[in-house]
């Protein structure tokens, strides 16, 4: 799940101390670091980008398709339904905030799919980076706060009340505010936004 790498319309916490032009560079950063991890994943991927934009998306060679949806429930929720209906075994979600992931992960979440049927990569805000199901379960995205540092104990309240097997991840940092990305190895290696 990403947006379009657009001045002005990503990382708008971000932008708000650092400018738009440096929220947009850490935002490619993040989206160039993202597409590397899953091509040499070797899991058969898709993008799904908030908007269409041939211009501003060029260059990021993976199958894509477009959101669809009022939320970014909606939007994930028709996103796993579209891949299922591809007859995929297993479906990852993740989106473009975390600098930490790694090829490991996903692949740990496609191990953990063997005795779960949901795996969750928590986020240090309280959210989560990634969301891997076998199976559709489109309530565990249905009437979220995706800014609540709550999602992700509401997340598990929830499985556990379905009876929904699942497994927690490694918890990574989500770059979202300046502290997030001071506290990141992103900080360190663009030097040049500083």
């Amino acid at each position: 799940m990403a947006r379009p790498p657009r001045l002005g319309k990503v990382k708008t916490r971000l932008a708000e101390t650092l400018g738009a032009e440096k929220a947009l560079a850490v935002y490619r950063r993040l989206l160039d670091h993202t597409f590397k991890v899953v091509r040499e994943s070797h899991l058969g991927a898709k993008v799904f980008w908030s908007e269409e934009d041939k211009e501003a998306v060029r260059g990021y060679r993976l199958l894509s398709g477009i959101q669809k949806g009022n939320d970014l429930g909606e939007r994930m929720a028709d996103a796993f339904l579209r891949t299922n209906k591809s007859r995929h075994i297993f479906m990852i979600m993740i989106g473009t905030d975390c600098f930490e992931l790694r090829e490991s992960l996903l692949h740990d979440a496609v191990e953990s799919l063997n005795t779960h049927q949901v795996v969750i990569g928590p986020s240090e805000d309280g959210g989560y980076y990634l969301l891997a199901t076998r199976g559709y379960y489109p309530e565990l995205l249905a009437n979220k706060s995706w800014s609540s540092p709550r999602l992700l104990e509401e997340t598990i309240g929830q499985l556990e009340d379905l009876q929904i097997s699942y497994h927690l991840l490694e918890t990574l940092n989500d770059i979202d505010t300046l502290d997030d990305l001071k506290s990141s190895a992103l900080w360190t290696e663009m030097a040049d936004i500083h």
